[in-house]
């Protein structure tokens, strides 16, 4: 078909459309469509916004998990200084020499920690006597006639004043050097603590300057999603990383200028919230307090006064900082721009859409107008036709006057030959109107069709015969226009009683199908609810897993960040020691889950190997002597009086035990672990076998022990726990101890240990 083809008849098919009901339509469309994209934008950008919020609180959440972890270890160091072997003897002896030692030793530390800026040895009138400092990434140690008098400092004076083993952690300030606040800042946290001969006298204490500069970076790690870094400020408000660096330190260097008084509203609500958002001046304020101390730790409010004492002690509810981050409400969006691309295409496509849509209605309209009119004109020519129809056609004037009806129409209203066949009864047109009625042309399918012009299409009515009986018909009105005048209206009609006959029937097996799928939907539904239980379990299962990897993951990707940063040498040597540390402990995490996934399916078969106890329980502990090593603890074994060989499966049973094991030396920090075998009872066929495990750690409380040996569920289940582990171990011991044909228990008392213990059921008869 040629062009000129195709704009002829795209022309004929526009004179035949309905111009007013197309406006009309796309016009409803068009709204529908605008309403609907806005809507939907506007959910969309509120979800976002919303999402994003989110993620930057769980982004100070993670950092701020981080950097407690990193001050217990701090902690940890002050703690090894304070009881260095030749510093203790120094203490206890007075022997210069002692003193020499220790002063060697720290060298040593210094330059394998690499993060402490000074490392000191302070005597109780405030003099330093040992002092190494970080300088240019080497230990240097100070010179005896450099060392300073630290006595009217408050670190020092605070720290005097804390009993034995309890540790001081000094404000977040800068380093103050001969009275003065060093240039370039050089920020410090000093941990402390006091020192005493055997005779309980104070002799001091010893203190770790740790570099500030380190912490803070700790905030913002290269790779952080969001563009805006996290601030950090102190109780009082004043800023220790800032933004804007010309807002830090505030305190040190007379200024008055904090949150308080730069944003009022925003430090009232923080005042009152430890952690929250709020929007203010179109900026999203994401913050959360970091609470460092521990049990046994205390702090003061320092002086900013390069000599003096603290004004007040803070406990640990008082000394916390507050990790701040603050986002202005167009970055939060950063797709923005493309969203609205995306949703104005959609638009005009959907407004395309809604025009062809209306243009359809708008001809099919038309045609149809078109189609009543030449009907009319044609009447005369077409009526023989009509009457040949099987299907019952009836015209009316303006009036409501009948002036034609079809052979077929009479037939099925009653009217026989003996009736006339030319002339057209005016009482026919009562047998047009609803059966159940009085009958009257007015109100009446064809009496609305000649008052509105609007075609009727009616598939459930009913008609009454000249007789008075009714008949099911469905049937359609159309009005006959002349130049835009209503001149009558054509109603064609059908019979349907045979179709309603078959209807019924279709109707009754319908019922009994429906009955059937009912049955069936409800047993699906059995299935659904089952599978959706079973998925539920399995959900809290994996979110219990992701949130206890995320700690070891979290250190990976710390050392391979810092790896990265530098080039190999014995710190980062050091460092990735640690790194593959965590991937160990990850890899026995996702052991751990995938065993008692195996076993809580029933998919455990034991193989049965015969093996000597004692010799099995020598090869189960073989790995964990090494760890104990490392922790200066050591393994007892007590399995006399066992008689071998038996039959087992001694690779789960070597899970059973170790799971108790790597529990003791996690959870109990000191002292020995004794594993013991025994035999309870013993036949021709089996032996029943009980293994125990006890350390000296800090114990279990009574109302903890029924946590115990439950699905990832420890006694400590918050994010924050000293110790790791996804509470699996002990189901798992459990679990194998039950399939083995034994229990497994626990019995504990707070200050006095634990004891676990599990029996499982061998066999001592080999059958060839």
């Amino acid at each position: 078909m040629s062009a000129e083809s195709n704009i002829s008849s795209f022309r004929s098919q526009s004179q035949l459309v309905d111009r007013s009901l197309l406006v009309m339509v796309f016009g409803l469309l068009a709204f529908l469509v605008s309403a609907g994209a806005a809507l939907t934008f506007k959910i969309e950008s509120d979800s976002s916004l919303a999402r994003d919020a989110v993620q930057e609180k769980a982004r100070i959440e993670r950092r701020i998990g981080s950097i407690i972890s990193f001050v217990r270890d701090i902690v940890s160091d002050v703690r090894l200084v304070a009881n260095a072997t030749h510093l203790q003897r120094f203490l206890a002896s007075n022997v210069p020499s002692e003193l020499e030692h220790f002063e060697r030793d720290i060298e040593v530390f210094v330059a394998a920690k690499s993060i402490y800026d000074q490392v000191r040895y302070i005597d109780e009138s405030g003099m330093e006597r040992v002092r190494v400092d970080m300088d240019q990434g080497r230990p240097l140690k100070i010179a005896q006639d450099q060392l300073q008098n630290k006595g009217q400092r408050y670190f020092f004076l605070d720290t005097m004043t804390l009993a034995q083993g309890e540790i001081y952690i000094s404000p977040f300030d800068l380093n103050v050097e001969a009275g003065k606040v060093e240039m370039p800042f050089r920020p410090m946290i000093r941990l402390a603590t006091p020192l005493f001969d055997p005779a309980g006298q104070r002799r001091g204490i010893a203190i770790l300057n740790y570099r500030g500069n380190d912490l803070l970076a700790r905030l913002n790690r290269a790779g952080d999603a969001s563009v805006e870094p996290i601030e950090l400020l102190n109780r009082d408000g004043f800023w220790l990383k800032s933004r804007y660096p010309a807002d830090e330190w505030g305190f040190m260097l007379g200024r008055t200028e904090t949150l308080a008084t730069m944003h009022p509203d925003i430090w009232q609500r923080m005042q009152s919230e430890a952690s929250g958002q709020m929007t203010s001046g179109g900026t999203l304020w994401t913050w959360s307090r970091i609470y460092p101390l521990q049990q046994g730790v205390y702090s003061s409010s320092g002086s900013a006064e390069p000599v003096g004492g603290s004004q007040a002690s803070l406990t640990a509810g008082d000394y916390y900082w507050i990790a701040l981050s603050r986002v202005e409400r167009g970055m939060l969006s950063p797709n923005e721009l493309a969203r609205v691309v995306r949703y104005g295409v959609l638009w005009c496509v959907a407004l395309m859409l809604a025009w062809c849509f209306s243009w359809a209605i708008a001809l099919r309209q038309g045609r149809l107008n078109v189609a009543t009119a030449q009907l009319i004109e044609t009447r005369s020519q077409s009526e023989h036709i009509l009457s040949a129809a099987g299907e019952g056609i009836c015209g009316v004037d303006a009036a409501g006057h009948p002036v034609f009806i079809n052979a077929a129409a009479r037939r099925m209203l009653g009217w026989t030959e003996e009736d006339g066949q030319l002339d057209v009864p005016p009482e026919i047109v009562a047998c047009l109107t609803p059966a159940g009625g009085d009958g009257s042309f007015q109100g009446s399918a064809l009496d609305k069709t000649l008052r509105d012009g609007s075609y009727r299409q009616v598939l459930d009515d009913s008609f009454r015969r000249k007789d008075g009986t009714a008949f099911p018909v469905e049937y359609t009105v159309s009005p006959i226009k002349r130049d835009g005048q209503i001149t009558g209206a054509v109603m064609v009609f059908r019979d349907v009683s045979e179709r309603r006959r078959i209807e019924g029937e279709l109707a009754r097996y319908r019922d009994h199908l429906e009955a059937e799928v009912q049955s069936r939907t409800a047993e699906l539904r059995l299935a659904k609810e089952a599978a959706e239980t079973a998925n539920v379990a399995k959900s809290a299962f994996l979110a219990n897993m992701s949130h206890e990897m995320r700690t070891p993951l979290h250190q990976v990707g710390a050392m391979a960040e810092l790896i990265l940063l530098e080039s190999l040498t014995p710190k980062q040597t050091d460092r990735l020691d640690k790194l593959m540390g965590a991937c160990n402990r990850l890899e026995s995490i996702i052991s751990s889950i995938l065993s008692l996934t195996w076993l809580e399916a029933g998919k455990l078969e034991l193989q049965e190997t015969v093996f000597d106890v004692r010799q099995f329980v020598d090869e189960a502990l073989a790995n964990l002597r090494e760890k104990a090593a490392l922790q200066h603890r050591r393994l007892e074994v007590d399995v006399s009086g066992l008689q071998s060989p038996v039959i087992g499966d001694t690779e789960y049973l070597a899970r059973a035990l170790g799971n108790y094991v790597d529990n003791a030396l996690r959870f109990s920090e000191t002292g020995s672990i004794v594993i013991r075998a025994k035999e309870l009872e013993r036949d021709e066929q089996s032996t029943l076998i009980r293994f125990e495990v006890e350390d000296q750690g800090e114990g279990i409380a009574a109302e903890d022990l029924p946590k115990l040996f439950r699905h990832f569920e420890q006694i400590d289940n918050s994010s924050t726990r000293h110790v790791g582990g996804l509470g699996v171990g002990l189901a798992t011991t459990r679990k194998i101890a039950s399939i083995m044909g034994g229990e497994a228990g626990c019995s504990s008392e707070r200050g006095k240990g634990s004891l676990f213990w599990f029996t499982v059921r061998l066999k001592t008869r080999i059958d060839h």
